[in-house]
């Protein structure tokens, strides 16, 4: 995910520190707890000049590299950062302070992650000439699908952020404040953050699975079938998915979806076999596809495993056959497997013949390449031989 992240009492102590400044400057006592107002010149009373002196202090290098971090914000962000989530630090601190800010980011070991400054508050004449900075607009340009925010002056920014769930970081002056619709959410601290960037990773992937499996679902109802067998098995593959949940885990014991691959080379003189194990036979390379919906991806992937070649495409994205295979009852690494039926999606992949191959000792002893008929003859599976190699064969020719 792109996560957009604010600086100023976020990642930092940032009011609990003008609390400080205020008390020197002006002798004006207010406990961070009662800094009622993001306006921190409402929250001390100030007027216009003694506004002015604090932001110009509380700017000062010196002083922002003595904010204090916010408790476990960069564990939580450096951890972000390694599960491979897009962190920005969007602030709308001065554009002069970004060299202080940049370096108190990389004091508390967020070097990884860049900063911006906005101009989110309307106080910065001009925007300097500077990559780190950026107006609203260019800001608006970009897409998060998470943010952290503390700022009520600055909830409608991120709402330009379509689709886009928004934690709110609990402090005095948004307590009170009415957020703006069910996309934000109010969090006390980091660990509280932490768990609604869980959740909606989890959301993002179902939603995920969910168009995953429709796209699935479309393509196979697509698919013009070549023969009898492959109009009844087509027929038979989709009313199970639509009547079982678990249609494309191996927990549904009865029947379940798995991958294929008829891997020719680029002149189609050649097939790709493996000697399988448990079948006793050269046959083709495939898999389960063990909840994954992206079809394609699984057959890539298990030809990938099963043949240690790594230059493997598809000749097209399109479905290349489809069948219900009968799988005897079997011993599987030490447990017994009963009888089942795999509801197999077939795809046309291509491999360079040259490349070195090697078997994958759990599964196969031999990875061969073979002229379509050599291929029919090393087969011992009558019943593959006739009604699905035959048949991928006489495909290709068409």
């Amino acid at each position: 995910m792109k996560i957009y992240i604010d600086f100023d009492d976020v990642l930092c102590e940032t009011a609990e520190y003008f609390t400080k400044i205020a008390k020197e400057l002006f002798d004006i006592d207010v406990p961070y707890r009662q800094v009622q107002f993001f306006n921190l010149q409402k929250s001390f009373d100030l007027n216009d000049e003694q506004y002015e002196a604090l932001m110009k202090a509380g700017h000062l290098p010196e002083n922002l590299l003595n904010y204090e971090e916010t408790p476990e914000a960069s564990e939580a962000i450096n951890k972000w950062v390694d599960q491979g989530h897009e962190v920005f630090i969007i602030t709308g601190r001065p554009f002069n302070s970004y060299e202080p800010s940049r370096k108190w980011l990389d004091e508390h070991h967020l070097e990884r992650v860049p900063l911006f400054c906005v101009d989110k508050y309307g106080r910065e004449t001009a925007k300097q000439d500077y990559k780190y900075n950026m107006t609203l607009e260019e800001l608006y340009n970009m897409t998060f699908d998470f943010a952290v925010e503390d700022s009520p002056a600055a909830f409608e920014h991120v709402m330009h952020f379509d689709n886009c769930r928004i934690a709110v970081f609990d402090r005095p002056w948004n307590s009170r404040a009415e957020l703006p619709n069910d996309r934000f959410v109010r969090c006390k601290d980091w660990q509280e953050i932490d768990l609604v960037i869980k959740l909606e990773e989890f959301n993002k992937e179902q939603e995920y699975d969910r168009l995953g499996l429709e796209d699935s679902i479309r393509q196979i109802e697509n698919y013009p079938p070549f023969n009898e067998q492959e109009e009844k098995d087509k027929a038979l593959i989709l009313g199970w998915i639509s009547n079982n949940e678990n249609a494309f885990s191996r927990e549904n014991t009865v029947a379940h979806i798995t991958a294929s691959a008829w891997v020719v080379n680029k002149d189609r003189s050649k097939v790709l076999m493996v000697y399988h194990n448990i079948y006793n036979s050269w046959s083709w390379l495939g898999g389960h596809a063990d909840g994954e919906t992206d079809l394609l991806s699984v057959a890539i992937r298990e030809v990938k495993e099963e043949a240690g070649i790594s230059n493997v495409r598809p000749v097209s994205e399109e479905i290349f056959s489809l069948e219900s295979l009968t799988v005897d009852g079997h011993v599987k690494k030490g447990n017994y497997v009963s009888s089942h039926l795999h509801l197999n999606i077939t795809y046309l992949l291509e491999a360079d013949s040259e490349e070195q191959v090697s078997v994958k000792a759990d599964e196969n002893s031999g990875v061969m390449w073979f002229s379509p008929e050599d291929a029919l003859e090393k087969s011992t599976e009558p019943w593959f031989v006739e009604h699905i190699y035959s048949k991928l064969i006489k495909k290709m020719g068409i």
